[in-house]
């Protein structure tokens, strides 16, 4: 290896985002903006999925049969997507912002969302979601930011369990920042509540889960560890095999409990990570290769998107128009001591585009596993039925 060019790539790449992270820091603080309008979850528009208006929830990928994975019971996904955001001219994201909106429908609802289509009803509210620059600050402002983002979860929770709900089972689910906001839910919401009962599992991954929320927070709601686990959460974090990987950056903030039960905002810097392999769905460091299970996605783009382009409120220009095959190429995984989950190098290009630095694959935490998650939903929904055959319920369509 050429030491001497891999160090001038990695550092080209250091100063892209540098540039980038410089761009999209609001120019204010928190509280010097004007909170974007609050959403109606009364008004289907304030879904970006909902069983009662169009999305592009319903994609599958192509030669892929469906009919042995659907399930004959209710069952829905109550999903928070992953931040769009990367506006400076505010903390949270207004609901008609173009782009971070465009990005949601275009491109996380049908090639992330999509994997639990087949065996749920999926409902994902708009929210105001905190800025990508959130993650990076980790102050104050970044705190209230994410705050804000919760409270508008915590609002369509309760307005989803009210009105739609009707004691059906349910899955969570989320990617990045849906995942740190869902799993703000479980503590609220089901852990130690009558709702345990209803929740079949949370599928959280994109945001490092401290390992020790299972030894405070959580007590009843456990760390999935096998295959048909039900009760459990479901985390990962994709990075390709290789050094360094830029951890030792993370600026992040995680919710965590203090021993005395208060809960606050602390940069996860240090924090050590929960995880599982979205393969063998188990915390051992087996490596494991598969094939088929990769899914990449089918875009139609009116321009060359970089990540500096992500900071104004222009459409990307970018349209997802289908998932392809499942890739015939084998992914593997190996889960290590630190909670992470590492890759070879996929082969099919699409699935290297977008890579953060030290080659983290966060925004492909679905799709380079999206077979294995679909099966694996459809694993669990039918052990839960298994254990639990009371709550087997005959929904009118």
């Amino acid at each position: 290896m050429n030491f001497g060019k891999s160090l001038k790539g990695i550092s080209r790449s250091l100063q892209v985002w540098s540039n980038f992270f410089k761009g999209i820091r609001p120019k204010s603080n928190f509280q010097d903006f004007r909170s974007p309008q609050a959403p109606n979850y009364h008004l289907l528009e304030h879904w970006a999925c909902h069983p009662k208006s169009e999305s592009k929830v319903f994609f599958k990928p192509e030669d892929t049969p469906d009919s042995d994975l659907k399930v004959e019971h209710a069952v829905d996904t109550f999903f928070v997507y992953p931040t769009t955001f990367f506006g400076n001219f505010n903390w949270n994201a207004p609901l008609d912002h173009l782009q971070s909106k465009q990005l949601v429908d275009d491109v996380v609802i049908p090639s992330q969302a999509s994997v639990f289509n087949t065996s749920t009803t999926l409902f994902a509210p708009r929210y105001r979601q905190a800025t990508f620059y959130s993650f990076l600050s980790g102050g104050n402002n970044a705190k209230k930011a994410l705050d804000f983002a919760y409270e508008d979860v915590k609002n369509a929770f309760e307005f989803y369990l009210k009105n739609y709900n009707n004691g059906k089972p349910f899955i969570l689910a989320g990617h990045s920042q849906g995942s740190i906001l869902g799993l703000r839910l479980l503590e609220d919401y089901v852990e130690g509540k009558a709702l345990y009962k209803q929740l079949i599992a949370a599928y959280l991954p994109g945001y490092k889960i401290p390992a020790h929320k299972f030894d405070i927070e959580f007590k009843s709601i456990k760390a999935g560890e096998h295959k048909d686990m039900i009760h459990c959460i479901l985390a990962w974090d994709a990075f390709l095999d290789q050094r360094p990987n830029f951890s030792f950056l993370d600026n992040a903030l995680t919710w965590v409990t203090e021993k005395d039960g208060s809960k606050s905002w602390k940069k996860r810097i240090g924090i050590k990570v929960w995880g599982c392999n979205p393969l063998s769905w188990t915390t051992n460091q087996e490596q494991v290769e598969k094939t088929q299970v990769s899914v990449s996605a089918q875009f139609r783009k009116n321009k060359f998107l970089q990540w500096l382009d992500l900071s104004d409120n222009e459409q990307t220009g970018i349209t997802l128009t289908g998932l392809n095959p499942p890739s015939e190429h084998a992914i593997t995984v190996q889960r290590k001591e630190d909670g992470l989950i590492y890759i070879q190098k996929p082969k099919d290009r699409l699935l290297n585009i977008g890579l953060l630095p030290g080659g983290n694959y966060h925004v492909h935490d679905y799709n380079l596993f999206y077979m294995s998650i679909k099966k694996n939903v459809h694993n669990r929904i039918k052990n839960y039925f298994e254990t639990y055959p009371d709550m087997k319920l005959h929904v009118k369509p």
